[in-house]
């Protein structure tokens, strides 16, 4: 769910919504975007919950306040609900990020590791840079073999993870980062800055 007054990279909506009872013989639920009707919404019989797909091509900027009337039969109206805003938003960050270390925090050699190198750290720290500062809707996301770890703690242009998972031995790490913003619109990936996880004991 897009919560009230959020951004959304979504430009084909689904709304949904309650009424405090079933609609009367007669009664319509009407939809409206500010002052714009767009349409009558199908309630099912003794239903106190609707919802219904925005069938518009929603644009980037595009800024929207949904509300919904119950009309009677001759075309009085209810007092409208509260109004449900957002803002579509469309447009990528054009901020690019680089994975620069993974570091080994454990055993006797200790430090940011060569690309492709093995360590005994089963959770490891990453270092990393991006092209400027973020704006206020911006973070940097991690991600390991392509799954979604969580976002860095940033400070200018440099940021920080700390990988908290324990990898079994002999896995290969391979992290990658990418700034996205708060509606879901994400910018180039970086290139993959790996390490390979070894445990075992010499004998």
């Amino acid at each position: 769910n897009v919560a009230s007054g959020g951004r959304t990279a979504d430009t084909s909506l689904v709304l949904g919504g309650t009424l405090t009872s079933a609609l009367a013989p007669g009664e319509t639920l009407r939809l409206y975007d500010g002052a714009t009707f767009l349409a009558t919404v199908p309630v099912a019989a003794a239903a106190t919950t609707w919802s219904y797909a925005d069938t518009r091509t929603l644009t980037n900027d595009q800024a929207l306040s949904y509300r919904v009337r119950v009309a009677d039969a001759i075309g009085n109206e209810s007092t409208a609900g509260a109004a449900y805003t957002a803002t579509v938003d469309t447009s990528a960050p054009s901020i690019t990020t680089t994975v620069t270390g993974i570091v080994d925090n454990v055993g006797i050699f200790t430090g940011s590791l060569a690309n492709a190198a093995a360590t005994d750290d089963t959770q490891v720290s990453l270092t990393g840079t991006i092209s400027a500062a973020l704006g206020t809707v911006d973070q940097v996301h991690v991600y390991e073999s392509g799954t979604y770890l969580g976002t860095a703690s940033v400070s200018g242009t440099t940021w920080t993870y700390n990988d908290t998972r324990t990898p079994a031995n002999g896995k290969t790490l391979s992290y990658t980062a990418r700034v996205g913003d708060l509606a879901g619109n994400l910018a180039a990936e970086s290139t993959a800055r790996t390490a390979t996880v070894d445990t075992v004991l010499p004998t």
